[in-house]
């Protein structure tokens, strides 16, 4: 389990890996941990984070994370990316990654494609479904690689890479208290005009239900592959 920021944590995902009985283990990546044989384990969830890929020249740490993570797509492990770690897993895959339109901040309605219509982790879902989004860049898929969902504003919202390896653009992690944690974190928050932040948690919690719903199917069914 890889984490990037400090507050922005696996939320309402936790309670999936307790419930199936997985103790995982943490890598702080801001910490610069040793990074372990990818060998050693039987698959990795990447958590989001306000950084870019393309801050790896500053941010040594982040450097070392993505050579690890290269070892880790080369051996073929299950991989769950959410946010910076679907743009991760693009990137190490061939993919690029690059600055979208126009920040997406907020609850945003996702629809699935044909290919997420048929993928185990998406075929039940509704269309469209609500998510919470939080990110300004956007990735061209490599080949190999399958686009499952998409919103108005950007056509990449999920993608999978073969049959254990997905990526989110969105967070269906996401609480209230999560939202709090990330709001705090001062390269989350210069991103909010003032006032922003009510809004925020308002919409939030106006899904938090069907959100929490829709994680724990989603995130499920991907550790049952």
């Amino acid at each position: 389990m890889v984490q990037q920021v400090p507050g922005e944590d696996l939320g309402t995902f936790g309670a999936v890996l307790e419930a199936k009985g997985v103790v995982p283990k943490f890598l702080y990546a801001w910490e610069n941990p040793p990074w372990p044989d990818p060998a050693e384990g039987d698959g990795v969830v990447v958590l989001g984070g306000w950084m870019s890929v393309h801050d790896a020249g500053r941010l040594p740490w982040l450097q070392a994370e993505m050579a690890w993570l290269g070892e880790v797509l080369a051996q073929g492990l299950p991989y769950f990316g959410i946010c910076l770690g679907l743009q991760l897993m693009i990137h190490g895959l061939g993919g690029t990654v690059y600055r979208g339109p126009c920040p997406e901040i907020g609850v945003i309605a996702v629809r699935r494609t044909d290919a997420g219509r048929r993928h185990p982790l998406f075929s039940d879902l509704a269309d469209p479904f609500p998510v919470f989004s939080w990110h300004g860049e956007t990735v061209t898929v490599p080949p190999g690689c399958t686009v499952l969902a998409a919103s108005g504003r950007y056509p990449v919202q999920a993608v999978a890479c073969g049959p254990h390896r997905v990526g989110l653009q969105f967070h269906l992690e996401a609480h209230r208290a999560w939202l709090r944690a990330l709001v705090a974190t001062p390269e989350y928050r210069r991103d909010l005009s003032d006032g922003e932040e009510h809004a925020l948690g308002q919409a939030l919690a106006a899904i938090e239900g069907d959100l929490s719903h829709i994680g724990r199917s989603v995130f499920g069914r991907w550790l049952a592959l």
